[in-house]
């Protein structure tokens, strides 16, 4: 689910600042810029397209900080 905030124009690019609502009901406000769009629809299917990558981005945090914390957690010490 996704919520147009506003939008603003710099030459050819319109730019949307979208609210999008996260499948545990969590907001991520993202800005979502569209090169020349041709038309309403384009720039909405830009933003349902971006719309699943943030999801996939804020789903994977989870995952990315666990490896982080065991790759921490490792001695990778070189013996000479």
């Amino acid at each position: 689910m996704f919520k147009i905030n506003s939008t603003r124009v710099d030459g050819e690019t319109l730019t949307t600042n979208v609210t999008y609502t996260m499948p545990d009901g969590v907001d991520v406000v993202v800005d979502v810029a569209h090169f020349m769009p041709d038309s309403t629809d384009a720039v909405i299917e830009s933003i349902q397209l971006r719309e699943a990558s943030e999801i996939a981005k804020y789903q994977s945090k989870p995952v990315v900080k666990s490896i982080k914390d065991e790759l921490d957690a490792m001695d990778f010490s070189v013996k000479a």
